[in-house]
């Protein structure tokens, strides 16, 4: 099987994915005015814990919260100081002292045993600041990623991977902005552990590439990249496989709050491994082809040029 020979194929789908992400956030942007759905960690918003005596569910609370009307809320379930006691955390958008105190209250008038461990806002700086620290994180990420496969293995290496990592960031990116996941703190740690996924999936291959060379001389690049991708695909899709198996049900039958977690990993994970298959190899293979042609071009302009002289010479 020639994987190879259709590059053109697989960098055309890879080219398709990313301008419909892009028209995806754009639309989505001039749409709604915003181009993600950015959530209370990124926006800012108010905060309120609670104690709760009884079997009380994270969905009763949901149910009840998101009654009022809020907006995007977000209720999390976590461990009390006692097997009887439970603890929820309600993350709404900036609430006016008269919501809040409204919300407070109708908590209070729905539940049994309710006390108000904590209640703070979380302001739009604070936002900003977490929004900056997220892409500062992913574009050293990124550098340091670089720096690590051209020190293993050559620099265009490292630019294809790095031109592979954008790619899968974009794709799911447009993702979350065609279903309109929120965005928020998990959302961080999606993108930098698709980020690392990938690495992992892309070094394998490349570091067959590298081994291949070595075993094979003198056969042409191309047949060498076609037999490092054929080696190193079964191992590829069983890894992502299993991992995704693994990611959808935690999707279907985990809590709501962990749906775009796991759909963020479900998309890295596709387009992870259909990175390092299908484009990280064949920028190789191109880059190859071009570097091979320039010599030639340049020799060919080396050997032209002393025939003109001459002929310019016989001529005056």
């Amino acid at each position: 099987m020639n994987l190879v020979s259709r590059k053109k194929l697989w960098l055309f789908i890879s080219g398709i994915v990313i301008t419909l992400s892009v028209l995806i956030f754009f639309a989505g942007w001039r749409i709604t005015g915003t181009p993600l759905n950015f959530g209370i960690d990124f926006t800012g918003g108010s905060i309120i814990e609670i104690s709760l005596t009884g079997d009380i569910s994270e969905s009763q609370v949901r149910e009840k919260v998101q009654g009022l009307d809020l907006g995007s809320v977000i209720v999390q379930s976590i461990p009390g100081e006692t097997a009887q006691e439970r603890h929820f955390l309600i993350r709404t958008p900036v609430l006016s002292p008269d919501k809040l105190v409204e919300l407070e209250q109708e908590i209070k008038d729905s539940f049994v045993g309710v006390t108000v461990l904590r209640s703070e806002m979380v302001g739009p700086t604070i936002g900003a600041l977490l929004r900056r620290q997220a892409v500062t994180a992913l574009i050293l990420a990124l550098v340091l990623i670089m720096f690590y496969i051209a020190w293993r293995f050559d620099i265009p290496y490292a630019i294809v991977t790095i031109l592979a990592l954008i790619h899968d960031v974009a794709v799911t990116i447009g993702a979350f902005a065609l279903f309109r996941f929120e965005i928020n703190s998990s959302f961080v740690a999606v993108i930098l552990t698709l980020v690392g996924y990938s690495v992992m999936d892309s070094v394998v291959v490349l570091d067959r590439v590298r081994e291949n060379r070595k075993l094979h001389s003198g056969a042409a690049f191309s047949k060498i990249v076609n037999m490092s991708i054929l080696q190193s695909f079964r191992r590829s899709i069983n890894t992502s496989v299993t991992t995704l198996l693994a990611v959808l049900a935690i999707f279907i039958f985990g809590p709501v709050v962990l749906r775009p977690f796991s759909f963020g990993l479900g998309v890295g994970l596709i387009t992870g491994s259909y990175s390092s298959l299908f484009i990280i190899s064949m920028l190789l293979v191109v880059w190859q082809e071009w570097r091979e042609k320039r010599p030639r071009k340049a020799y060919a302009r080396k050997v032209n040029e002393p025939s003109k002289t001459k002929s310019t010479k016989r001529k005056t």
